[in-house]
């Protein structure tokens, strides 16, 4: 169907069905008669449980969406894993998809079987203008998913810092927790990214959160794989607790020991000392 959408030209609002119909016969006559024995609803959903707004949305079809959308297109409609179109255009990048979705109608809180809404699509795949237009048009900053991670756990993961920025900016919860009691800042320790844990322990970070492990940020970058020296140093100019035990009766400095890096955390309690 993708490839058929993308190589019918001329299309129009009084052609499009037609042309994808003529198409679709030639290239998939049991697709074509299951729709068929469906009337040709605009709004079918083919095996996938994807109607053709969803394959222009996750596939940057701008012209098309817009087309479908005047035929009576469902922006609304969810798929087998619950996705819109919004989702797709969301998660691939389209901002031309998105603008026309939402103007006609389409729930930017929508959230898929996981809780996940567009925003998560967005911010997980690093679409900063996507971002900065969901919410501008009544996302929800703070919606959590089954596993209760926020869009900014999204950001932080995969380290768009911009998308933080501008989460931050609109009021995003920097402390929320996810299902194993994680908040943003044990993420970014743990993915080791200094620029990252700076910027949410300046926007009101809570040093000492605690996870379900028990284990603060500070444990979280003594364990990190390659343990930087610099954020174990940032984490503690902030007057992070260096003796919480986690549940396993283990401070940052036990696991300095287990990890092989005792002597690079004591360098950077040192360094804050002196």
């Amino acid at each position: 169907m993708l490839k058929i959408l993308r190589t019918i030209s001329d299309l129009n609002e009084n052609n499009i069905i037609e042309r994808v119909k003529e198409e679709l016969e030639k290239e998939d006559p049991d697709t074509y008669k299951k729709w068929q024995d469906n009337g040709f609803n605009i709004n079918y959903t083919f095996d996938d449980q994807s109607t053709l707004l969803h394959i222009a949305a996750r596939n940057d079809l701008v012209k098309i969406a817009e087309l479908l959308i005047k035929k009576g297109g469902n922006v609304n409609t969810a798929d087998q894993d619950g996705w819109n179109p919004l989702h797709f255009a969301a998660a691939s990048g389209s901002i031309g998809v998105v603008e026309i979705l939402i103007a006609n109608g389409a729930n930017v809180n929508a959230a898929d079987q996981d809780g996940c809404t567009p925003l998560h699509c967005a911010a997980h795949n690093g679409h900063k203008e996507i971002v900065e237009l969901l919410l501008d048009t009544g996302a929800n900053v703070d919606a959590v998913g089954k596993v209760k991670i926020t869009p900014l756990h999204a950001a932080v993961r995969f380290g768009y810092t911009e998308i933080i920025k501008v989460l931050i900016a609109n009021g995003a919860n920097v402390n929320t927790a996810d299902q194993n009691g994680c908040t943003p800042l044990h993420c970014a320790a743990h993915n080791e990214n200094k620029e990252i844990v700076e910027l949410l322990l300046d926007t009101g970070a809570n040093i000492d959160a605690v996870s379900q492990a028990e284990s603060t940020a500070l444990h979280h970058a003594v364990s990190a794989e390659n343990c930087q020296v610099e954020i174990v140093k940032a984490i503690i100019e902030k007057e992070a607790a260096v003796d919480i035990a986690d549940k396993y009766g283990r401070t940052p400095l036990c696991w300095a020991i287990r990890k092989g890096t005792f002597k690079e955390v004591c360098q950077a309690e040192k360094k804050v000392i002196n």
